[in-house]
């Protein structure tokens, strides 16, 4: 072998050297939770604007979990359905309030539940017809639902086909106050802050039927790094251990008995 030959071998030899140390370094990196980007979307008592600024039961949960998590991220306000398609599709993305379903189960991590809930059929006060069960939803003339949501989903998969799907769960409340829906299927919480962005008095309406109880959680998007998802899962486990979370969740649902022990997947 000549000198021009020996040199390109030894330059094909460091440059393979150097190909794997920085595999292997970018492999053997720490996971860097504070890359995650957070979303949510308004929903009523759990995640409200006020200003320029959110607020919230679940808002304040998750950011003292992002502050033990060591991120200092911003909460970003997102339609739902932008929300859902971004912690489905793209990595270091989490999304709250979700509802925690069979068919959602294995599509992302789950931290929490955050809170529970009651998914309701809200009708205007003195509609006259009586609702005692899913099959007496089903002959009404149209229940309003929010796109994608997963209460719309499980009235879809139970084969309504009265439904009159919003972009904007606002809407329905003001259609429902106007006539134009006899049914709302939302939950047992944040009626006064969605009636009142809906420019109608809560009193206009009243709970016709309560369908299930479900838990609500921060959904970590699946090909986010397991490393970092446990982060996220030992944060939230210390909140539970030393009583923060029980004391946030009573400020905001003081009647209620915080979700420590998670309802079964349904």
């Amino acid at each position: 072998m000549g000198l021009k030959g020996h040199i390109r071998y030894v330059v094909s030899i460091m440059t393979r050297f150097f190909f794997v140390l920085i595999l292997t370094l970018l492999l053997c990196a720490p996971a860097r939770s504070d890359d995650m980007r957070v979303y949510t979307e308004l929903a009523g008592n759990a995640v409200f604007k006020k200003g320029h600024k959110i607020g919230g039961g679940d808002v304040n949960l998750v950011r003292e979990l992002m502050k033990r998590v060591g991120t200092d991220a911003e909460i970003e306000v997102v339609p739902w359905q932008r929300g859902y398609e971004a912690v489905l599709n793209e990595s270091n993305v989490a999304l709250f309030p979700t509802t925690l379903t069979k068919e959602r189960e294995s599509r992302f991590y789950w931290v929490g539940p955050l809170f529970r809930l009651k998914w309701v059929f809200w009708a205007r006060k003195g509609h006259g017809a009586k609702i005692n069960s899913l099959e007496d939803a089903r002959r009404v003339g149209s229940i309003g639902t929010y796109y994608k949501d997963a209460r719309e989903r499980f009235l879809l998969s139970r084969g309504f086909t009265n439904l009159k799907s919003a972009n904007n769960n606002i809407v329905n409340y003001r259609k429902l106050a106007e006539g134009r829906l006899d049914l709302v299927l939302s939950s047992n919480i944040g009626l006064q802050v969605s009636a009142e962005l809906a420019g109608v008095s809560p009193d206009s309406f009243e709970q016709a039927f309560v369908v299930r109880e479900v838990d609500l959680y921060l959904a970590i998007s699946k090909s986010t790094k397991p490393a970092i998802v446990k982060i996220w899962k030992k944060a939230f486990q210390s909140m539970l251990d030393d009583g923060t979370f029980q004391r946030i969740y009573r400020e905001w649902q003081p009647l209620e008995i915080p979700p420590v022990v998670p309802l079964p997947v349904q």
